[in-house]
Parts: C-alpha cells; structure tokens; sequence
C-alpha cells in the first residue's frame, strides 16, 4: 500500500488521474475518505476535462493526532462505487513551536543585628533570612554594634515583654522601641 505525507495543521491538495471506462455515459462522482478506529472523513473531489480529480483536505489539526490514517479514493458511478485506490495518509505538524514562561528567582535578604543588654552581657548576632517578594528595596546598611537592622517584613503585634535575647522576630520598629526603652533605662 502507498503512503502520502500530508500536513495536519496547514490545507493538503491531492491530484489524481482517474479513468472510467463503461458501455453507457454515467454521472460521476469522486471523493477521498480518511479513516480511522472510531471516526471517518469523507471529502469531495473535483473533475476536470483532463481526466483529473482534485481533492482539498482543510486543516485537521483540531480533529486529528499526528499518525497514520487508511485512506481511500472512491469513485461513484450511478450507484455503484469502485475504489481504485488504497494508501496510507500519515498525518503530521508542519511546524511545531513550543513557549515556556521562565521566572526569575528574587534574592532573599539577610540581615543581623547585636543587642546589647546591661553592661557585660552581650549576645552574638544571629542571622534571619526573609523571603523579600513584597517589592524590593535596596539593601540594608552595614550592622554596627550600636544599631541594629532587620530585614524588611510587615510588623508584628507589640511583643516587647518577651526576653531581650529572642530578638530575631521581632519587626524592625519593635526593635528600636525596645533599645530605646534599654537606653532610657540606663540614664
């Protein structure tokens, strides 16, 4: 059996050299029929006073998969049909394009800070990672000893009676309520 390429997404034109013989002059008429396991395409074809018979095959990207499909030329004569010819229509994409979205991972920010309570005890900075996707903002500035800084979250409510050693999630003007108040209670 022959086989004919033909695009799945873009119109196929079939060209066929038909000949019927009979005894009496009859109407005739032509068409390909494309099938497969559980549907079945009939399309019509022209005749011209060449002896050929065109048959347009539009688009079929919507209601076929790319494979191969039993196809057949079926010529009808009064009410009589002949199938002169059997091949095999493989169907495929013309031009495959394929597009994926890419997000770009945004940067977390880290940010330390020391506290210093009382006169000799002092507590190592402690470093908190936040998840910055709210909008970005330029980085914090160098911790000195004497300020702290945090990353940029929203606030939290009051915590300030917690224990000044469990800074880390406590917001930024928590923070400086809290040293304010240790530096008010010094003086």
């Amino acid at each position: 059996m022959n086989q004919i390429d033909l695009a799945l997404d873009d119109e196929n034109e079939l060209v066929f050299k038909v000949t019927v013989e009979g005894t009496s002059p009859a109407e005739t008429s032509y068409r390909f029929l494309i099938e497969g396991s559980d549907m079945s395409f009939s399309f019509p074809g022209v005749s011209h006073a060449s002896g050929e018979v065109e048959i347009s095959i539009p688009p079929m990207g919507r209601l076929l998969r790319e494979g191969e499909y039993e196809g057949n030329l079926e010529v009808i004569v009064d009410d009589r049909i002949f199938t002169p010819l059997r091949l095999i229509a493989n169907f495929e994409k013309s031009v495959k394009v394929t597009a994926e979205s890419v997000t770009k991972k945004k940067m977390s920010a880290s940010a330390s800070a020391t506290l210093i309570s009382g006169g000799t005890r002092t507590q190592r900075p402690r470093i908190v990672e936040r998840d910055v996707r709210q909008s970005p903002k330029p980085a914090p500035p160098a911790v000195s000893p004497a300020s702290s800084v945090v990353s940029p979250v929203k606030p939290k409510a009051s915590r300030l009676s917690e224990s000044p050693e469990d800074v880390s999630n406590l917001s930024e003007p928590e923070i400086r309520d809290l040293v304010r108040k240790l530096l008010d209670s010094k003086k």
